[in-house]
């Protein structure tokens, strides 16, 4: 692959890999764990994020009615500290979930 057609992966190649789970862990600590429960959180934000923060969609793609997509970004925001609403936060969970499975 060339390093011009690299995309995002090039703001991450000369980062220690050890440093971007470490920035990983600080953003979705909580979600990170082994608890069943937080892995679908996981998995529910991922899937968000991929579908373009496109709640039927996402809806659509887990197989759940949109207000259990709703209760669990709510849950997500909670947990992460982080409004999904705001660019800021968005963009730095968007990153981190880029950068899954570290």
């Amino acid at each position: 692959m060339m390093f011009s057609k690299a995309g995002l992966e090039r703001l991450f190649v000369r980062h220690d890999k050890q440093e971007l789970r470490e920035f990983a862990r600080d953003v979705l600590s909580e979600l990170l764990d082994n608890d069943p429960r937080h892995q679908v959180l996981l998995e529910t934000l991922k899937t968000y994020i991929h579908n373009a923060c496109s709640v039927n969609n996402t809806a659509k793609e887990m197989g759940i009615h949109t207000n259990t997509l709703y209760q669990r970004l709510r849950k997500i925001e909670s947990m992460t500290a982080m409004n999904l609403s705001n660019p800021d936060d968005f963009l730095i969970i968007s990153l981190v979930c880029h950068l899954l499975p570290l």
